[in-house]
Parts: structure tokens; sequence; C-alpha cells
């Protein structure tokens, strides 16, 4: 009975907005943006484990809502979505999944701007590939807190000085791991030498505390060099090194590598493919995740109304005290279709495969999903 409700509930919110007009709402200057949505997916592994795989359908009922508020030098937004997760057969592992995200933009001139981020979301799996790599399999509740802030200022028409801080929470409500804070300081300068060619250095520093657990530090000197072949396709290439003081007190120099290849037609078309090599700390395990990843995505307005979505993705790694090497190879492709002004149905498939050494077999994932949504 508790499915019946969830899907006429999702379906009901989706009926009432295709009977009535489309709105976007303004209260003292602010645009209020409401939207829905019902999904179906098929999850051939919903626990994410190497045996005794379960599957399973799925519904997601979601509604959530856009704030905008904007003048002359001011852009605020925030975002929130919750999602019902609602399984036919498990219906133990039925969850409320959490997306919020706040951004305020300030230009103070033309030559210097503040931008703040912050985004809050809670889970029980993975949402990306970058997210499932290098982490501990499973089902289990992570609330991560991702907040940024950084301060942009143009010195001249060639250099641009950047100064940055953000912060990581991590906490596990089922205690599976250990909760981690992770904050960054850095700074950095952009130099033009022409209108195709541009050099960026940077320096970060990294600290990260596990509670109960142990903490690093990372000292990390970057440079990216920025080549525009055309206006709209450009490469970087990124070296540089990590100085850790790692978890056990060790104090060790690891070399870093980083090249993309990146397409911005427009809006709605971009093509990119990225390889990045380094030693890395994350807010997964306390330890220092030696890997390499390659991925590329895609967006690609195939016509008026039709989108294209699609990434791929592959990754090894070994983390340098406890052992045990990692990979995962992903692949994901979808299309988006507007069905008229205001609705668009979404449809795709996701194939995720992981394995761990020391861990019985690899973790093999399949997932199909079919939704609409309906922004108001």
């Amino acid at each position: 009975m508790k499915k019946q409700w969830g899907i006429l509930l999702g379906a009901g919110l989706l009926f009432s907005s295709s009977v009535y007009p489309a709105y976007a709402y303004e209260w003292r200057g602010i645009q209020v943006l409401p939207l829905a949505g019902l999904t179906e997916t098929y999850d051939s592994n919903i626990t994410s484990v190497a045996e005794n795989e379960l599957s399973d359908l799925r519904t997601d009922a979601s509604a959530g809502v856009g704030l905008v508020y904007e003048d002359k030098t001011t852009v605020v937004n925030l975002d929130t979505l919750l999602t019902q997760q609602m399984f036919i057969d498990h219906t133990e592992f039925d969850n409320t999944v959490i997306s919020l995200h706040g951004r305020y933009k300030r230009e103070f001139s033309k030559y210097s701007r503040l931008t703040v981020d912050d985004s809050f979301s809670r889970a029980e799996s993975p949402t990306t590939f970058n997210d499932a790599f290098g982490t501990t399999n499973g089902r289990y509740t992570r609330d991560i807190n991702n907040f940024s802030m950084e301060y942009w200022h143009e010195v001249n028409s060639q250099l641009a000085w950047r100064s940055f801080y953000g912060n990581v929470l991590a906490n596990y409500p089922a205690e599976i791991l250990s909760d981690s804070a992770t904050n960054t300081f850095g700074t950095g300068l952009d130099y033009s030498f022409s209108s195709s060619d541009i050099v960026s250095l940077d320096y970060e520093l990294t600290l990260q505390d596990f509670t109960p657990g142990a903490s690093s530090r990372v000292n990390e000197v970057a440079a990216n060099y920025r080549h525009f072949l055309t206006s709209r396709l450009y490469s970087d290439l990124g070296l540089g090194v990590d100085l850790i003081n790692d978890f056990e007190g060790n104090d060790k120099s690891y070399p870093l590598f980083r090249a993309a290849l990146t397409q911005d037609t427009d809006e709605n078309t971009r093509i990119s493919i990225t390889l990045d090599k380094r030693h890395a700390v994350n807010s997964d395990t306390a330890d220092v995740y030696n890997n390499w990843r390659l991925a590329g995505s895609i967006i690609k307005q195939l016509k008026e109304r039709l989108q294209a979505i699609g990434s791929i993705f592959y990754g090894k790694g070994k983390y340098v005290t406890r052992g045990g090497a990692s990979s995962l190879a992903g692949i994901d492709a979808g299309i988006s279709y507007e069905l008229m002004k205001n609705a668009s149905l979404r449809a795709g498939y996701r194939f995720e495969m992981k394995n761990i050494i020391n861990e019985s077999g690899d973790y093999i994932k399949n997932t199909i999903y079919c939704g609409i949504t309906y922004k108001f």
C-alpha cells in the first residue's frame, strides 16, 4: 500500500502540473521555481556488493524548489530537492535523498568578484563514478557538506589573482566509517601570454582530520598551461608535487599530472576528456590513495528538443599504507526529451564494475531508468 501511495503522489504532482499553467512565482524580488518528478529505476545490485547481490525496481518521487535573487552586482541561488526512494520488494532500503545547493556571487567591480558555494547531500549510494572510486563498498548513509569560497581580482589585462578556501564535512550516521573534516586554503595566479595561451600557478594547503582517527597535511604546488586551439576548443596540461605528512606521521613527496581536452560549443553542447594521476587523501579512508583516472563526458543537443548526455570512467589505485589495489569502470548514457515547455522526459542506462583486491570478486551494477520532470 505504501508503494501505491508513493506512486500516486508522484503521478498526482505531475498531473496537476500538466492541467494548470506553468508559473515562475516572484516574491519581493525573489524568483520561486518549483519542480516535481517521478522516475522508475531497475537496479541489479542495490547494495553495491560483490556477493549475494539484491536486485529490485525502485520508484523515486521528487519535489523541489529553486530560489533566485539578482540585482546589478549580486546573484543568489538556492536549490533544494527531496527524493523519496521506494523499493518494490526490499522495502527495508526505502530512504529519502536530500540535495541542497546555494551560491552567492558578488561583483565588487569589473576587476574583482567573490563567489561562495555550499552544497549538502544525503544519500545511501554514490551518485557519480568519481564518488564511488576508491571508497568502501556497500549501501550506507553518507552526509556530505561541501563549502567553497573564492575571491578573484584582475590586476591588469594579463594577470589575475585568486584566493580560495574549501571545507568538506563527511558524516556516516551508521558509524560504518569515521567522520572526517577537510579544510583547504589556497592561492593562485593566472597569466595570459596571449588570447590563446594562459599559465596558472597554484598553492594549496589541505588539513584532514578523522574522528575517531588520525590527521594528515598536504602542501600542493602545481602549474597548469591552457592553450586554445580554437575559440571553443582548448587543452590543459598540469604538473606539480604533493608534499604529504600522512596519517602515520611520515613526510613524503609525490608528483601529480593532469591533462584535459575540452570543447565548449555553447551552453547545450560540451565535450571533455580528462586524465589525472596523483596521490590523494579523501573523506572515506585515513590513508593516501595512489591513483590515476580517465574520465570523459558529453552533453550534446541533437535536435531542438532532444539532448544526449553521457560519461565514461576508468580508474585504478592503491592505498599506500594498508595496500590493496582497486579499480572502477563505468559508463552512463542517457537522453532528455522536452515534451512541452516545462516538462521533460529522461531515460538512460548506467553500468558500473568495481574490484577491490582482498574482497571476493567484482561488484557489478546495471541500472536502467526512465522518468519525467516538470518545472512549474
